[in-house]
């Protein structure tokens, strides 16, 4: 077994998705009970923590070592929170498995030199994407083969929405664009790519007269965690017509409640210059 295709002749490939909620749960009892953590079983603790670990094996066993230290409820909070309670549990045999931070550091470690470019800028997207933002992202002329060999190698999965990273992998791929100093480009590219989106959707929305671009909307609607986390770092970034245009696609397909819509979207239109008085009566019609 692997988690490369061999690409040889007479492979069959057989995808092993990550566990089901129950299965998840099952194997997250059992291994904290093998571990001498034997918790009281509290299903709403223990469900909402195999959701946040996404069902990977690896991830279930590392948190369940943690029963041994603190409770459910204190365990599922510090894994909402962003916290690495999963650095350092070690299973039991130890190798380059020991750790989930360790047994991504391998994969990363056998990638070539742009696949880790092109991983670490991917962790930029706050949820699924499609291949088409992934090349806008990653502004490589190979960027679709490279995509393709993540892929090969599980590092990117496929979902109902696109394409997609597992939690962790995000994680990491994130700390090692902080590293490289991308950061700063990688989301950028991804703001401005759903920046031509939005712009593609408000022209339409703006005169009636044109048909409606169906691709652009939908497109929009199916990154809803990608737009509300852009809209945030377009007010950062100070690009008020990139945040204006965000913001107002963002009221439209409700990925914020009224009253964060309302604040983005008349930050966004204070911060327009002068010059685009004319604009800023037909944003607010």
């Amino acid at each position: 077994t692997s988690r490369e295709r061999l690409a040889v002749a007479g492979e069959v490939v057989v995808a092993l998705a990550p566990l089901d909620d129950s299965a998840a749960a099952q194997l997250f009892v059992k291994r904290a009970r093998d571990a001498g953590g034997a918790p009281a079983y509290e299903p709403a603790a223990v469900a909402s923590i195999v959701r946040k670990l996404e069902g990977i094996p690896l991830a279930i066993e590392l948190a369940a070592a943690r029963t041994r230290l603190m409770p459910l409820a204190d365990l599922a909070r510090r894994l909402a929170s962003g916290h690495g309670v999963l650095a350092k549990a070690g299973l039991r045999d130890g190798g380059r498995h020991a750790t989930l931070a360790s047994a991504i550091a391998w994969s990363w470690g056998l990638l070539s030199h742009d696949e880790q470019l092109a991983l670490a800028r991917c962790s930029v997207f706050a949820g699924s994407f499609s291949l088409e933002m992934a090349e806008r992202v990653i502004d490589a002329p190979d960027a679709l083969e490279l995509v393709a060999g993540l892929r090969d190698k599980s590092l990117v999965h496929a979902t109902e929405g696109g394409l997609a990273l597992y939690v962790s992998i995000r994680d990491f791929a994130a700390e090692r664009l902080r590293e490289l100093g991308l950061e700063a480009a990688a989301r950028e590219a991804h703001a401005r790519a759903l920046g031509d989106l939005a712009r593609r959707v408000n022209a339409w929305r703006q005169v009636l007269g044109t048909l409606p671009d169906a691709a652009a909307q939908s497109a929009l609607r199916r990154d809803k965690e990608n737009l509300a986390a852009t809209v945030a770092y377009a007010r950062e970034l100070g690009a008020a017509d990139l945040h204006a245009e965000l913001a107002m696609t963002a009221a439209q397909l409700f990925a914020y409640s009224g009253e964060t819509c309302v604040a983005e979207l008349s930050h966004a239109l204070a911060s327009l210059p002068e010059r685009d008085s004319e604009r800023r009566g037909l944003v607010r019609r």
